[in-house]
């Protein structure tokens, strides 16, 4: 099922894998194979995709009832939630990933401070990149890294250390993003 088409030609949706009993979010670049963005948990779904082939989507965890957006990007998934400021007291949750503009810009739903339910209280968020991950983002994502390594049959492993990811999205994520109104984390 395909959900986003850019100028080059790259399209972005959900599909079936051979041997996966699950769908994940995919790529297809003209031309070429169709590649598995893989997941943050059980499945994903892929549905927006920007000029620098940048790619936003949603994954269901591993809990199996919580939806988390994603930013993929270069061959590497990271949860949207590791890339704000704890701070903030927002959780960016599905049902959907919105879309990603070609500055980088993501629109994302959300569930404000008090809120546990995006249908009664949820709301849109715009996320902005602000540039490099700082130490607390970077703790996040190797955090979620080990975590999912828990669960080798449902998320894509490189061969890397975590620490080694770590330091590849802080260069190639754009870093840490922040939610106009809402709480910054401490600069750099």
């Amino acid at each position: 099922e395909a959900a986003s088409l850019n100028d080059a030609g790259e399209v972005v949706g959900s599909a079936d894998f051979p041997g996966n009993p699950v769908h994940d979010g995919f790529l297809w670049k003209k031309g070429k194979k169709m590649i598995d963005l893989g997941k943050l948990g059980l499945t994903s779904r892929a549905f927006s995709i920007n000029s620098k082939s940048q790619i936003v989507g949603n994954s269901l965890l591993s809990d199996g009832t919580t939806i988390h957006p994603f930013l993929w990007e270069r061959g590497k998934i990271v949860d949207l939630n590791d890339l704000i400021s704890p701070k903030s007291d927002v959780v960016l949750q599905g049902p959907l990933a919105g879309t990603i503009a070609d500055s980088g810009e993501i629109l994302v739903n959300g569930l404000p401070p008090g809120c546990s339910d995006q249908g009664m209280c949820g709301h849109a968020y715009v996320m902005i990149p602000d540039g490099d991950c700082d130490s607390d983002c970077e703790d996040r994502i190797a955090a979620r890294q080990n975590s999912a390594a828990q669960y080798p049959a449902t998320t894509k492993q490189g061969s890397e250390p975590p620490a080694h990811r770590v330091d590849q999205l802080r260069g190639r994520l754009g870093g840490r993003y922040h939610i106009p109104g809402q709480q910054a984390g401490p600069s750099d």
